[in-house]
């Protein structure tokens, strides 16, 4: 082979060889870079997977806390116009993720403006405060503080008491809030009926009492001593109270020995009672099954999902849920809500997912049609929510959105048809929808708070509520047997007709006064008609009785009534108004003495002291019982003494 030939065969290999290499290293340069870009798509957008929810978290919290940092800044800089359009951006980002609530930020704002009202600048603890409840509505201690705030600066006393009724209001507003009360009130409730019950036994003993001690001491024999026949019959009554060993078995025993000696009225107070001791072991445990509820991770992350709360670990908790709950669509659905303004594909595979375990729920179909609706896939959304209509025809959402996907389709005559029907079925709804809702907007359907929270805590309570009701409890079996004793014992031991004199107090007989119809022993009798058989010194020291009577009688009625509003009409005979008064007083007592310290769960923040609205109501409520028609009648010797 020639040399000139051996070149030219070298110099095309060559040739091909770098050809091939440039070709190589281009699509290794190629691969790298989509490789980069992969790898940064996959950090800035992840797939329909777990991770999803810890990144959409993340974002939003940066997203917010760079807001929020911005602000503070620019309130350091004294730049208030700068920080006041910070603190809309902040808002107008929240409003854009569907986030109705931001705690953690509104507790940040009202700690930032009492910093600022200590240091006596009113006019920027305001806005605080405004941005507090801007970003919770929820926040009572931010309406409270504006309140007050306004006030000292001079604001128009209208606008100060339109934020106090606001700060009462959003008190109230949260599910937990109200929740925490509720069963805060419960336990209260308890408390207090097993306290008025011991109270109220103890006045019908003292009234009572007597009358049962002289049916005791008519049977003793005649020739002992008459205070010890006296002593004996007080002793035999008060017998169970002296045994350390029944203990607290003779608030059972002692309304059992009292039925025989009592009228109709408060026989029946008693009965109600025992049926209460009966019914204190489930009570309680169902209303601490409640009260575990409150601390349930489960219920909590519901409630919070459907109010709109946001929290960094919320979107984790419902992934989680998820997962152990894969037959539960209401978690794909609160998690889809969530991660639908940023990851669409996410929340359809959620949407889809969440449909095939619950079918028939119209809403459901609405919502995935809204994903569609927003990223412009206008033909899937109709088609959703036609499917939406054929489960439920009266779905005014469905309806109204449907007919912006046919407006958008430029079909007017089918959108004009849509409406007029959904005006139909509900007209100020509809006006509603087209007055918040953007012309080129659709709407949400709502998830209502209370289906989520009382479906979940429902779920939390009902293995505590199987527990709590089952009566094989002691205390239980115990009140139902004396409940049963009291009944038989009253019906067989007719002759027990022990009576109080209604002048001296002392406890007397049909034999010892001689006349069923009497209500005064026979000294009384005697001195009060001005009969014959009472001697001047037996006469006097009657007299002296009555009047000594009738004096500890009115100061005993009238500290009681004092002290717990209600026993002395007890003791009077007043006996259900009497109970009901003194329920209620316990009742608010328990409150202000035991504010939300009884639930294992968070209590709520209050812009006041615990327990400040129990103070306040029992404080009308016992002003209220120290009117004259509310208190004991006054006590008098009768005519003729």
């Amino acid at each position: 082979m020639s040399i000139r030939r051996r070149n030219r065969i070298f110099a095309v290999d060559a040739a091909c060889g770098a050809t091939v290499g440039l070709l190589i290293g281009v699509l290794a340069t190629i691969g790298g870079a989509a490789a980069q870009v992969t790898s940064a798509l996959q950090l800035a957008r992840p797939s329909v997977g777990a991770d999803a929810g810890d990144v959409v978290a993340r974002v939003i919290l940066e997203q917010v806390e760079g807001r929020w940092n911005q602000r503070k800044q620019l309130l350091e800089q004294g730049d208030r116009a700068g920080a006041a359009r910070a603190a809309l951006e902040l808002r107008e980002f929240l409003r854009d993720e569907g986030i109705e609530r931001l705690p953690t930020m509104a507790d940040a704002a009202v700690l930032e403006g009492w910093r600022a009202e200590k240091a006596g600048n009113l006019s920027a603890a305001v806005e605080s405060y405004r941005l507090g409840h801007e970003l919770d509505g929820y926040q009572a201690a931010a309406w409270w503080l504006e309140a007050r705030a306004r006030l000292a600066a001079g604001s128009a006393l209208s606008e100060v008491m339109r934020l106090s009724g606001r700060a009462l209001l959003a008190r109230w507003g949260a599910f937990w809030s109200r929740y925490v009360d509720l069963v805060n009130l419960g336990f209260c409730a308890l408390i207090s009926s097993l306290v008025t019950g011991i109270l109220a036994l103890i006045a019908l003993l003292l009234r009572h009492g007597p009358a049962w001690a002289h049916a005791v001491e008519e049977r003793l024999p005649a020739h002992w001593h008459p205070r010890w026949r006296a002593t004996a019959g007080w002793a035999a009554l008060l017998a169970p109270v002296g045994l350390v060993v029944i203990g607290p078995w003779a608030l059972l025993i002692l309304p059992v020995m009292l039925v025989p000696v009592l009228d109709k009225p408060p026989r029946r107070l008693l009965y109600a009672w025992l049926l209460v001791i009966a019914l204190a072991t489930p009570a309680a445990g169902a209303l601490w099954a409640l009260a575990n509820a409150a601390a349930s991770p489960r219920a909590r992350v519901a409630v919070d999902a459907a109010e709109g709360s946001f929290r960094p670990d919320l979107i984790l908790r419902l992934q989680e849920l998820s997962e152990q709950h894969p037959d539960e669509p209401l978690w794909k659905l609160l998690q889809a809500r969530m991660v639908a303004s940023r990851y669409p594909e996410r929340a359809v595979a959620l949407f889809r997912e969440a449909i095939d375990l619950a079918p028939s729920d119209a809403r459901l179909r609405v919502m995935l049609g809204n994903v569609f609706f927003r990223v412009d896939k206008k033909e899937p959304a109709g088609a959703r929510y036609r499917e939406a209509l054929e489960i439920e025809p009266d779905n005014l959402i469905a309806m109204f959105n449907l007919a912006r996907v046919r407006l958008a389709a430029f079909d007017f005559e089918e959108a004009e048809q849509l409406l007029r029907q959904a005006r139909e079925q509900a007209a100020s709804r509809l006006d509603d929808l087209e007055r918040s809702v953007p012309e080129d907007g659709i709407a949400d359907p709502e998830v209502q708070v209370r289906e989520v929270a009382w479906r979940v805590v429902a779920e939390e309570v009902a293995p505590g509520f199987r527990a709590a009701l089952r009566p094989a409890n002691a205390l239980t079996i115990g009140a139902l047997l004396a409940l049963i004793t009291a009944a038989v014992l009253r019906v067989r031991v007719s002759g027990f007709d022990g009576q109080r004199c209604t002048t001296c107090g002392r406890g007397y007989c049909r034999r010892c006064a001689g006349d069923s119809a009497s209500e005064t022993c026979t000294p009384c009798n005697h001195l009060l008609t001005r009969r014959e058989g009472l001697a001047p010194e037996a006469r006097e020291t009657q007299a002296r009785r009555v009047d000594r009577y009738f004096r500890r009688l009115s100061r005993g009625r009238a500290w009681t009534h004092l002290l717990w509003p209600g026993l002395a009409l007890v003791h009077e005979g007043r006996v259900w108004f009497g109970a009901l008064m003194a329920l209620v007083w316990g009742t608010l007592l328990a409150g202000s003495l035991l504010p939300e310290r009884l639930l294992p769960g968070p209590s709520p923040v209050t812009p006041w002291p615990p327990g400040v609205l129990y103070w306040i109501l029992a404080a009308l409520f016992w002003v209220t019982a120290q009117l004259p028609r509310f208190r004991p009648r006054a006590v008098a010797r009768r005519p003729g003494g």
